[in-house]
């Protein structure tokens, strides 16, 4: 019993969720077990079912719990990526972007020495860069010729590369690195759809010079 008399009525489900969030740290409910029911909370912490409701809520939202209608609530396996995805959008500006690529390259250098592909990961990366490699002469070909590019054949090619880009990053053993990273899927591939269109003719043709570069870095 977590003594809240004294704490203002607007802090309690706070409280709350920082006590059924120490519990489940401590191993008190595991991953899938069933908490108890909200009356039985209720009844617990002494206060209304509403503010465990929201109690609840809270640690749904954080991905601690998972309530599911005429069940009950458990405990959920946390899931870093979900939950750096949900939160991507409020805390991503335009402003941010360029330090996110810059922490992007960072981490690609420190996987360099990490990092070994199988046979698997390396039959899908040649594909890749074969395919990349034709729709980069057939892109560069559409510039010259209309001086535009075609927009299907750049977010295909941006797709590839950050495929490519998975790969290395899906082989750390750190799930944080892993979570951010793919999280920031979205982000990062509209920045290489915008950098390829900033490419002239020449510099699509180095493009696929610098992905193979890019791989052997990591065989």
């Amino acid at each position: 019993m977590i003594n809240i008399s004294r704490v203002e009525r607007t802090n309690l489900p706070d409280i709350i969720a920082s006590e059924i969030k120490n519990r489940i740290l401590n191993n008190v409910w595991e991953v899938g077990d069933k908490i108890p029911s909200e009356n039985d909370l209720s009844k617990e912490f002494e206060v209304n079912r509403l503010t465990i409701r929201l109690a609840i809520n809270k640690l749904n939202t954080l991905g601690l719990l998972e309530t599911k209608t005429g069940e009950g609530t458990y405990v959920r396996k946390l899931n870093l990526y979900n939950y750096i995805n949900q939160i991507i959008p409020f805390i991503v500006s335009s402003n941010e972007i360029n330090h996110i690529l810059e922490f992007e390259n960072t981490i690609l250098s420190l996987l360099k020495n990490e990092v070994i592909f199988d046979d698997k990961d390396t039959k899908l990366i040649n594909k890749i860069i074969d395919k990349t490699d034709e729709n980069i002469k057939k892109l560069a070909s559409i510039h010259f010729i209309l001086k535009s590019y075609d927009d299907d054949i750049v977010e295909e090619i941006a797709n590839d590369f950050f495929t490519i880009k998975r790969c290395i990053f899906e082989k750390t053993t750190n799930s944080l690195i892993k979570s951010i990273i793919i999280s920031l899927e979205k982000i990062l591939i509209e920045n290489d759809i915008e950098k390829i269109k900033n490419l002239n003719p020449n510099e699509l043709t180095c493009l696929v010079d610098r992905i193979n570069k890019l791989i052997m870095n990591y065989k």
